[in-house]
């Protein structure tokens, strides 16, 4: 009977020992892969988490996708989770609140990339009317020569919106003080809205 008292408490203590308590924090750090239709790029990010209840606890997080196709982007998020713990260590939870989503595209050296596009199209045409290679090479480098001075001119521009989050996650505990996690979050703000998932690893305290 002793021993079953005593696997029983150690139990106890085993649980309540993963278990989120109020005031528990969290700093962390999230990989992450973000789609759409027509832009799918991988990002890195960090968060930070505050347990408000032993059910609910407030996340900020912040991430950066990488440049793909002369566009890059980023994000802040708050969100509010709602922990549901299904085995020892390990939660499952609902999530939603709100974020901030940039995008930038940067083209560096476009005028410059124009100019060799617009050369080839323009080769192909004086070659198929009769003209000569080395006539065309000529011709171009004076061409070149008087726009020189905006080959590598950029062209930039970026967009800032506010939206929300909805979506879910699950996270193990390896140690009391270390756990990883799973999540799915959908963006929604104007015009456009992404999912994006993510995989982590955070340090609890």
């Amino acid at each position: 009977m002793k021993k079953i008292m005593m696997i029983a408490a150690l139990i106890l203590m085993s649980i309540g020992a993963f278990a989120q308590e109020p005031g528990q924090m969290a700093v962390g750090v999230n990989g992450a892969y973000g789609f759409s239709s027509n832009y799918k790029t991988f990002g890195v990010g960090a968060k930070f988490q505050y347990a408000f209840m032993k059910e609910f606890r407030a996340e900020a997080s912040g991430t950066y996708f990488f440049k793909k196709d002369y566009v890059s982007a980023w994000d802040v998020n708050l969100n509010a989770h709602y922990l549901i713990p299904v085995s020892e260590g390990v939660n499952v939870y609902p999530l939603a609140g709100l974020t901030i989503f940039g995008v930038k595209a940067d083209i560096g050296g476009a005028v410059g990339q124009g100019m060799d596009y617009y050369k080839n199209q323009v080769k192909q045409e004086w070659l198929a009317a009769g003209g000569s290679a080395s006539d065309f090479d000529a011709y171009w480098a004076q061409v070149k020569s008087q726009y020189s001075q905006y080959a590598d001119d950029s062209v930039s521009g970026s967009e800032t919106r506010v939206g929300f989050n909805v979506g879910g996650g699950i996270e193990y505990f390896v140690s009391p003080n270390i756990k990883i996690n799973a999540e799915i979050k959908y963006q929604y703000t104007k015009d456009s809205d992404w999912p994006v998932i993510s995989v982590g690893a955070a340090y609890v305290f």
